[in-house]
């Protein structure tokens, strides 16, 4: 309770999304998320490392159809960051796999450069 190492968020997204878009809406809600922890004079008291980076955060973005029902098996359903990666998935056979990995210092390279 007064060391807080990591903090985790998980969100649901009623929209389909490509690689990009799922690479911006990851890296939007962990510039976000670290905003608004880093910010926080009464949290700041208990951070083990002050300022909190990509490292010490987790967030998941859950992706389904716009009726709340599963996307097909080739888009993407889910990506998170943790640990300071970001990593993107497609659901099948009751089974999540990975189809890209990359670390957000290279994501947040990658939306600069676009």
């Amino acid at each position: 309770m007064n060391d807080i190492q990591v903090m985790f968020m998980s969100f649901n997204y009623y929209q389909e999304v490509d690689l990009k878009e799922a690479r911006e809406l990851i890296i939007y809600a962990v510039k976000e998320y670290l905003t608004a922890i880093n910010d926080n004079q009464e949290v700041r008291l208990y951070l083990h490392d002050y300022p909190f980076t990509a490292k010490n955060v987790g967030i998941d973005i859950f992706f389904y159809n716009s009726d709340g029902s599963d996307l097909s098996p080739d888009k993407i359903s889910c990506a998170q960051c943790s640990d300071g990666k970001i990593e993107c998935y497609v659901y099948s056979a009751e089974s999540f796999t990975m189809i890209r990995e990359e670390s957000y210092e290279e994501a947040l390279k990658a939306i600069a450069a676009q």
